[in-house]
């Protein structure tokens, strides 16, 4: 998977001091956690792996997440809360933050994280750091895969396939 490409790109970004001293995500910051998020399928696969060996995520939110499909406009249709992603835990770090996803990794914001707030429904423009290289190598993996998605309607779809092949097996 093209993510230890896009961490190298990035960590040798963070070599420089300005960069260090001027990019406002931390950890507990989850402002961002809150958008519609676009995964491939072999990070939707990745992540329904760690649900299957035992990850506890809310399933009655995924599944309610999932019904926005990819459209950005029935996802802020859902409450702030509601919108939440399914991999935070309750001080609003991210489970699985070793397998998150691409485009979680090349967000790394210079503005305010205050900006990053979708609360209110709305997206407000918020300067990233320039990741042009993870950007490149984040697109070829997008470009390269079988099928791209928002993560909630990637996810459930990609765990109701592997149910069923599951129940399948089992029911021969």
């Amino acid at each position: 998977m093209a993510h230890n490409e896009i961490d190298q790109s990035i960590k040798t970004l963070f070599l420089d001091s300005a960069v260090k001293d001027n990019v406002k995500c931390g950890k507990g910051c989850s402002f961002c956690c809150h958008t519609q998020v676009s995964v491939t399928r072999d990070e939707a696969e990745l992540l329904s792996q760690r649900i299957i060996d035992g990850l506890d995520i809310d399933l009655e939110k995924l599944y309610l997440q999932s019904k926005s499909e990819n459209k950005a406009s029935e996802w802020y249709k859902l409450d702030h809360e509601a919108r939440g992603c399914v991999f935070l835990d309750e001080s609003g770090e991210c489970k699985v933050y070793d397998d998150r996803p691409a485009v979680c990794r090349t967000n790394n914001v210079i503005s305010e994280p205050v900006n990053c707030s979708t609360e209110d429904g709305q997206e407000r423009p918020v300067r990233l750091l320039n990741t042009y290289a993870s950007d490149m190598i984040t697109m070829a993996f997008f470009i390269n895969s079988k099928e791209n998605g928002a993560l909630p309607y990637l996810l459930f779809k990609t765990l109701e396939k592997r149910i069923d092949r599951k129940h399948n097996e089992l029911t021969k």
